[in-house]
């Protein structure tokens, strides 16, 4: 039986089957091993691109018997949609897990407001997961949507997780999948609020922190913003 264990694989089958995807070029391809790590950290995964997707990411790490899953979909800034992430740690007998849909920008009404309401409807079918929550803290929280899922489970939790998981990537692909990019006069304002993200993801994801470890500060930026964001 699959579960959060088997989530990068699920999430490279689901999205090979409803979109069409082309490998994107890292200027850090994987497999990885981080100098500075000494070989304990690998990085490994896809990294692809589209007409619709800036960045799709599934990317797995592994360090001294401990494992995680990032998954990072990301459209391009002209769609002016929201961004899917989840992250899944492997902690001994426990697992971090996240699970969201973001808004590109900071501060603002949430459009697709149907959409996140059925995010919402899919976690309430989830109590059992929601008894041990995480809260996000400092300015990265600001891009926390109000359907997010940020949880610590045991590792008896792993399938309900992956089902809650598969519920979300769902909604998201249907949301996505039929996309226009915005009319040109709202395209200044979708790059300017896609920047703002991109701003406080690497200023602020606390995430951020084990980059610079890898790669030094300025490394470890430039190695984020070509991994998530093509540049």
């Amino acid at each position: 039986m699959d579960s959060l264990t088997d989530i990068g694989t699920i999430t490279h089958d689901i999205l090979k089957e409803h979109f069409s995807l082309q490998p994107a070029r890292l200027k850090r391809p994987f497999p990885l091993r981080p100098i500075r790590m000494l070989g304990m950290l690998r990085f490994d995964g896809h990294a692809y691109c589209s007409d619709l997707f800036l960045r799709a990411l599934i990317m797995k790490s592994s360090f001294l018997g401990r494992g995680g899953c990032s998954i990072f979909l990301c459209p391009r800034p002209e769609y002016h949609l929201p961004i899917f992430t989840t992250e899944a740690f492997f902690l001994g007998k426990k697992i971090v897990f996240l699970v969201d849909v973001q808004q590109a920008f900071v501060g603002g009404s949430h459009d697709n407001a149907v959409f996140f309401e059925g995010l919402r409807a899919i976690r309430s079918r989830y109590p059992e997961l929601l008894v041990n929550p995480r809260i996000p803290k400092g300015k990265i929280a600001e891009l926390f949507s109000p359907a997010s899922c940020y949880v610590t489970l045991v590792n008896e939790q792993a399938d309900r997780g992956l089902d809650m998981y598969r519920e979300y990537l769902d909604a998201y692909s249907s949301l996505v999948s039929p996309a226009q990019p915005v009319a040109e006069d709202r395209r200044e304002t979708a790059r300017k609020d896609f920047e703002t993200y991109v701003d406080v993801m690497i200023n602020h994801d606390p995430a951020m922190k084990n980059a610079y470890l890898c790669f030094g500060k300025e490394g470890g930026r430039r190695w984020a913003l070509n991994l998530f964001y093509d540049r």
